[in-house]
């Protein structure tokens, strides 16, 4: 009996989301979908902003500006401002990690988002990301909403 009942319990456990972690209309969890460690940086901590940037959103599925200069160890505040009618994300990351996170959106897009390097943005409204650079290289932020990206809202951020 004992050890049902301890299999029973671990069955319980392991199938319970943990709300801290997860997208409540999908299970995902915040790790496998975006993180505080990319290869892009990492979260940063607001006290240490060194430049507030802002981006635009449009419903012609642009970002303005669409590249972005960083200086390798600055920490950013990106304010994404949506001035179109429908709603927009912004999605900090490697190419690669675009692309996973892309392939996640086609396969449910109306996750919600909860990691510090991306944010959906209602229409009218702004939200902010703050991000410390900590790589060289070329990175991407995109809109990875269903057809969005696709039409030419993603931008750049070159981190030298």
């Amino acid at each position: 009996m004992t050890r049902y009942f301890a299999a029973a319990v671990c069955a319980a456990v392991l199938s319970t989301p943990l709300p801290a972690l997860a997208h409540p209309e999908t299970g995902m969890s915040a790790i496998a979908h975006g993180a505080t460690v990319t290869g892009a940086g990492r979260a940063g901590d607001a006290s240490l902003v060194a430049r507030t940037v802002a981006i635009g959103m449009a419903d012609s599925m642009r970002f303005s500006p669409g590249e972005l200069l960083v200086t390798r160890g600055q920490t950013l505040r990106i304010v994404a401002r949506n001035d179109g009618q429908v709603l927009h994300e912004i999605v900090l990351g490697t190419p690669e990690e675009i692309a996973r996170h892309r392939e996640a959106m086609r396969r449910d897009p109306g996750m919600t988002h909860g990691a510090p390097n991306m944010a959906h943005v209602a229409p009218g409204r702004s939200e902010q990301i703050v991000w410390k650079f900590d790589q060289p290289g070329k990175f991407e932020f995109a809109c990875l909403l269903p057809g969005h990206y696709e039409a030419g809202m993603s931008g750049t951020i070159a981190v030298q």
